[in-house]
């Protein structure tokens, strides 16, 4: 077998095709350095309510493996979890109901712009938790501080194109209580 190449006949030609093969490999081989990220930095972020790392977030952001390692860590240390919804219909989803609790989205009556998101807990001597995420595979999980609950119930008032409120009408989301 005879493999044959036809080479570019001036070699002005073959320079520039050379040269962008070169600068093709030098580009592709340059890739980024990503930090290292601990359990200890995912587990802080996933259950001090009040630690804030942007870093972090971004690379979460960036990374889906990462965004997996983050995720199952939720999934073992969550109070709550309700996975992705069955798309039953297409109506906008208005509750999300899980063991022991409940998620109910409420447009405000007083402004229409508003919805409230409300979490109702069945056990109301349990610690209520602090903190609501939003995950998806193929984005950043959304995290958002809650205040204190009374009675078993944690209410909050958002815009009404808020992530938040997105993420939890989204169907492909899970929703984790922390």
């Amino acid at each position: 077998m005879t493999i044959s190449l036809r080479l570019p006949s001036r070699d002005d030609d073959a320079r520039l095709v050379f040269d962008a093969l070169t600068d093709m490999r030098a580009v592709l081989a340059v890739r980024p350095e990503s930090p290292t990220v601990t359990m200890a930095q995912l587990y802080r972020l996933a259950t001090d309510p009040q630690h804030d790392d942007a870093a972090l977030e971004v690379q979460l952001a960036e990374n889906p493996a990462l965004r997996v390692r983050f995720q199952t860590l939720l999934e073992r240390t969550a109070l709550y979890a309700l996975p992705k919804l069955a798309a039953a219909s297409s109506r906008e989803v208005t509750t999300r109901e899980g063991r022991g609790y409940r998620i109910r989205l409420q447009p405000s009556q007083a402004e229409s712009t508003q919805t409230y998101i409300i979490f109702e807990f069945d056990d109301t001597a349990q610690t209520a938790p602090r903190t609501v995420f939003v995950c998806r595979a193929d984005r950043a999980p959304l995290r958002h501080r809650l205040p204190d609950a009374i009675g078993g119930v944690v209410q909050l008032l958002v815009d009404s194109e808020s992530d938040l409120l997105r993420g939890l009408r989204d169907l492909d989301a899970e929703v984790f209580l922390r």
